[in-house]
């Protein structure tokens, strides 16, 4: 999975020139334009999180959907050596 998943950023960044994005801003983009990752959705608004979680897909409906909601009272940041180049369980 790990290796897929490099050879996936390698493409992204040569063939669709998205090298100026770090790691995980890359992977999360390219599940916005449906490619495969091991990312979840999040949103703060239990509306947009249920549309996701409940939105048909005509290729391939054989999947329920799922819906978790996590109480949070403060933002959640990224350290800067979790945003860099590569994930860190590729080196």
């Amino acid at each position: 999975m790990v290796l897929a998943e490099a050879n996936t950023l390698k493409l992204a960044r040569r063939e669709w020139r998205f090298d100026h994005l770090a790691a995980l801003e890359l992977m999360a983009h390219l599940q916005h334009l449906g490619g495969p990752t091991r990312l979840l959705d999040v949103s703060v608004n239990p509306l947009i999180a249920t549309w996701f979680a409940v939105e048909r897909n005509e290729a391939d409906d054989r999947f329920d959907g799922r819906l978790f909601a996590f109480s949070v009272d403060r933002r959640i940041e990224l350290a800067p050596e979790h945003n860099g180049r590569f994930p860190r369980w590729h080196t």
